[in-house]
């Protein structure tokens, strides 16, 4: 078996994405994180998908050039809508926006509609992790403590969630710093 330089894969997996008509910013997050999780052992997860995200977006699926939007918003929660983005776009930045907003009041939900499948849970898990430490330097004194954090995909065909999504998946990022 060939190996495969993780830097040749992420370099050919960016070109692919961008061919398809995905902005060179988002063709980078859907790489890193597919990349990622075949680095994590998650194989069902990674790379082996790009094809599949590549045909979705050619028949309509998916939209290669879509940037989620923010619908509502205060001070720890989000509403973000995907705009039919690929999940690991719109996981990616809802992630990332949890996160500063956690840092800012403590704790933050940031919600995702219209979406698709966004991977492995992990990524976006280990994405608040890396910033523990950054948060002793940025958060108020009273939560420079050890960060929680829950990453949770919400199928809404349960009825206690059907209210959450009118598209099938609200994808949901708490992040949490507290004692």
């Amino acid at each position: 078996m060939k190996k495969v330089k993780i830097e040749e894969l992420k370099d050919f997996s960016v070109k692919a994405l961008e061919k398809s008509g995905v902005s060179h910013e988002n063709a980078e997050i859907i790489a890193d994180v597919l990349i990622t999780t075949d680095t994590f052992g998650v194989l069902t997860h990674g790379t082996k998908n790009l094809g599949q995200y590549i045909d979705k977006m050619k028949a309509g699926g998916l939209d290669a050039a879509a940037e989620p939007s923010i619908v509502r918003e205060g001070p720890a929660w989000a509403i973000v809508n995907g705009n039919k983005a690929a999940g690991m776009v719109s996981g990616y930045k809802a992630m990332k926006m949890a996160i500063q907003k956690a840092k800012k009041v403590g704790i933050a939900y940031v919600g995702v509609k219209n979406s698709c499948h966004f991977g492995a849970a992990g990524f976006y898990a280990n994405l608040a992790a890396k910033n523990i430490s950054s948060c002793e330097w940025i958060c108020p004194q009273s939560l420079r403590l050890p960060v929680h954090f829950f990453v949770m995909s919400i199928i809404a065909r349960y009825s206690i969630f059907k209210r959450l999504s009118s598209v099938g998946n609200t994808l949901l990022f708490f992040v949490t710093f507290r004692s």
